[in-house]
């Protein structure tokens, strides 16, 4: 890490003393940890800068006064043969180079000749190391490549700090055409240098990591390496950081963010496991820095590519976007309202017709949607960006603590929720899309979470005219896919017996409200959240206020109740049963064919027939004893 090629680069005090930390930081962690051992490694580069930034000024007189003028290797040269020696000193003149700069370009004191020629040195050894990777960068495969990533990360911040200059006006004495000259080598050189390197991001993002954090076989590299994948993630990651943030011209900078959003999407990206290990463990330590670069990483191309103008030119390009910032939010606390903002909200529903027209089937199982004609979505859609735009950006979210926050009523459409079936809208075409963040979430979770919202949340809500009007069509989409997943067996919903409370106590008999609160007691719950909704509906005597079985096989949402995979609990049976021996509501509930009547029939009569036990004997002969009704008795038995 300190270079010994050349002291007369530093002065013997700071060369020194750079030297003596880092012999007795690798000397104390080489018995303890390898992991520890790297990070030392991997940080070091930056230690190597701050020891040697006070004598910045010395070292580029000192540079000056040599008239170097190159480092070793010129521009024809072979990258593959530098050693690394020179491109560690590179990196180290680049960092010194950015830290003198602004007080040399800032105009505001006398400049010395030696701190202009320090600077035009910098220059000219960026641009040869910059040409000779875009030339022969793709030849590389080994260690050494990382050596030149580094390099070429400290330059680009250098670099990006002289381009800021010029585009402020500074008092550059005199390096004006020099920076455009550079600035057009980068520009002509970056197009070709990027795919290199993201084709190694890719890899290290796709790598399934071994417990000690090597790299495992089917790595890019020609032969092993001495670093580890901690190493070749967080150097990368920072040099296409440090690439969004320098480089200039919304084309580069929109490719090389869409490259990393798509890198980013293919795999999402895993830190791996890490269940045992201490908080404070080094190897917890270490995959979390991994994973924060990454995230930093992520979050920075984004903003680059949503700020460009070829964020909304494709439904793709949308999807991806989202998708990212959706992961960002939740993994790392990114900016939420990007998720809403106006390109990604509106450029989605504005496609809407083209999105759900495939899916027109599912959408229209619940009724007619030409009610959602009269809705002007691209009206409210407009309304509501500004406003959640503004809520979400206050900082008040913080880091969700479940991935499907952007479902909650509160957080999006705080002060209009009005606007809530516009949201559910836009994140049903989103899926309807793609999205493989939406897709990714349990089918269950999302319709658990959106009709607690809906329903749950507010007394008034299901009674709105665009409530009305679009819900139908999103909620029976959901319901759709909810009944394959039950179909299967799965019985992963959670809705609380609140929506119930509401149902019987603010309905007045809607029947869209009726149908979602009757999952609360359907077999896609638990056995525990099923038996706390009947037993509710028993004390209040709600069980004739739900809708007709009818309308349940009408839109195909009878799986739920009549389909189980597993055995009916005993439990559950005998709630039914009491429920039609004692119950006023549910005598007509199954007078006149209401969904609760049927179920509770045919859960006891399935009971009956799966249990030989003396349970099931007491039923039947309870039954036979007081249930008076023939058909009724026909029914279970």
């Amino acid at each position: 890490l300190v270079s010994e090629r050349d002291a007369a680069l530093v002065s013997e005090h700071a060369g020194a003393g750079s030297r003596n930390v880092l012999e007795e930081m690798l000397d104390s962690v080489k018995p303890m940890d390898t992991y520890l051992e790297n990070s030392i490694h991997s940080l070091g580069l930056q230690l190597h800068n701050t020891v040697f930034t006070s004598h910045s000024d010395e070292f580029i007189r000192t540079l000056a006064q040599r008239k170097r003028a190159d480092l070793s290797f010129k521009e024809s040269e072979d990258p593959c043969a530098l050693p690394s020696g020179d491109l560690i000193e590179l990196a180290n003149l680049f960092g010194m180079l950015s830290d003198a700069a602004p007080a040399v370009l800032g105009g505001g004191k006398e400049v010395a000749p030696s701190q202009i020629e320090g600077i035009q040195y910098g220059m000219r050894c960026f641009e040869v190391l910059v040409h000779q990777m875009s030339k022969g960068g793709t030849r590389i495969s080994n260690d050494i490549f990382l050596h030149h990533v580094s390099a070429l990360a400290s330059g680009l911040t250098f670099y990006g700090g002289l381009a800021s200059s010029v585009h402020e006006g500074a008092g550059i004495h005199g390096l004006g055409e020099s920076v455009q000259k550079l600035k057009e080598v980068v520009t002509a050189s970056f197009p070709r240098l990027v795919p290199v390197i993201c084709r190694f991001y890719k890899a290290l993002v796709h790598q399934d990591l071994l417990q000690n954090g090597e790299l495992t076989q089917g790595f890019i590299l020609q032969g092993e390496t001495n670093f580890l994948h901690s190493t070749w993630h967080t150097l990368i990651s920072n040099f296409l950081t440090v690439s969004l943030q320098s480089i200039g011209g919304e084309s580069i900078a929109a490719d090389l963010a869409w490259n990393v959003l798509t890198i980013h999407r293919g795999k999402t990206f895993v830190t791996g496991s890490l269940e045992g290990e201490s908080e404070g463990d080094i190897k917890t330590v270490i995959f979390s820095h991994v994973d924060a670069m990454h995230y930093q990483l992520v979050s920075l191309a984004i903003e680059v590519f949503v700020d460009s103008s070829r964020t909304d030119q494709s439904i793709e390009t949308l999807v991806v976007a989202w998708d990212c910032a959706a992961e960002a939010v939740f993994r790392s606390g990114g900016q939420p309202e990007v998720l809403f903002c106006s390109k990604l909200f509106c450029g989605i529903l504005d496609r809407r017709d083209e999105i759900l027209g495939k899916h027109s089937s599912c959408l229209q199982r619940f009724g007619d949607l030409s009610r959602a004609a009269d809705v002007d979505v691209d009206r409210m859609a407009r309304q509501f960006v500004s406003l959640a735009h503004a809520s979400l950006a206050s900082g008040e979210l913080g880091k969700p603590e479940s991935p499907d926050w952007m479902y909650g009523l509160d957080v999006v459409c705080k002060g209009q929720i009005h606007a809530y079936p516009i949201v559910l809208l836009f994140l049903l075409c989103l899926e309807c899309c793609g999205s493989r963040y939406l897709l990714g979430l349990p089918v269950a979770m999302k319709v658990s979470k959106i009709l607690h919202e809906s329903y749950c949340r507010s007394d008034d809500l299901f009674m709105e005219d665009t409530f009305s009007s679009l819900m139908p069509g999103i909620l029976g989409f959901h319901l759709a896919e909810m009944e394959k997943e039950i179909s299967k067996g799965y019985n992963g919903l959670r809705l609380s017996v609140t929506i119930v409370d509401q149902f019987t106590a603010v309905s007045l008999g809607d029947t869209m409200f009726g149908l979602c609160a009757s999952l609360a007691f359907s077999n896609a719950q638990n056995l525990n959240d099923q038996l706390q909704a009947w037993e509710r509906l028993a004390d209040v005597e709600g069980f004739d206020l739900f809708p007709g079985v009818e309308y349940y096989r009408e839109r195909g949402l009878v799986g739920p109740f009549f389909s189980a995979k597993s055995p009916v609990k005993a439990q559950l049976a005998e709630a039914c049963f009491d429920a039609l021996l004692t119950s006023e509501s549910m005598k007509e509930a199954v007078a006149n064919k209401k969904i609760t009547g049927s179920f509770a029939c045919e859960t006891v009569k399935l009971f009956l027939e799966q249990d030989r036990g003396a349970r099931s004997e007491r039923l039947r002969a309870k039954a036979r004893a007081f249930i008076t009704s023939e058909e009724l008795l026909a029914s279970i038995l």
